[in-house]
């Protein structure tokens, strides 16, 4: 925001950010594949995790699954990524299991927040932030059984990074990328 100042900002969280509406955007950003449809520049801005996380607190309450069967013996609080099903948990070895979650919802932020108050077990991109709670523990839940590495994209339209102003933001995500890996 700094960089650019007259970049005006409207945050809004949907199930597939490239279809949300009929309006093209200045800028996308999203978790998972690159969009089937349309012109657009791709950065990845950086890999995180996605994976099973819950309180501490919850943990303490309710115990640790040990195994992937005893999901099913906790609520659980999935992200729904892009043209997903959230339905289905990635497993690290290959191939997906099925569960029925409490809580489904586009916004990874709601989840992760749902699940560091105590609510479940909450499946997302945990890019190791700090969090906005500082005495919130997050405990990885079968770290090695689920999970995969996600990647968080930024879009711009190839119409507007033709422009000096879509260049400069090209520009400034790429120093952001850069930041984020380090």
């Amino acid at each position: 925001r700094m960089q650019l100042p007259h970049v005006r900002i409207n945050w809004r969280i949907c199930d597939n950010p490239v279809f949300a509406s009929g309006e093209t955007p200045d800028l996308i950003l999203h978790f998972g594949p690159l969009p089937a449809a349309g012109a657009w520049i791709s950065t990845t801005l950086y890999r995180a995790p996605e994976r099973l996380i819950a309180s501490a607190s919850y943990i303490a309450e309710k115990g640790l699954p040990t195994t992937v069967e005893q999901l099913s013996d906790h609520p659980l609080l999935l992200w729904k990524p892009p043209t997903e099903e959230a339905e289905l948990l990635p497993l690290r070895a290959g191939g997906h299991i099925r569960v029925a979650p409490a809580f489904v919802s586009a916004d990874v932020h709601l989840v992760r927040c749902l699940a560091l108050a105590g609510a479940g077990i909450a499946f997302v991109p945990d890019g190791g932030l700090p969090e906005p709670d500082p005495g919130a523990e997050v405990v990885p839940v079968l770290a090695a059984e689920v999970g995969r590495d996600q990647a968080l994209r930024a879009l711009v339209p190839a119409t507007l990074a033709t422009l000096p102003t879509g260049q400069r933001l090209l520009d400034v995500l790429r120093e952001l990328s850069m930041l984020l890996v380090a």
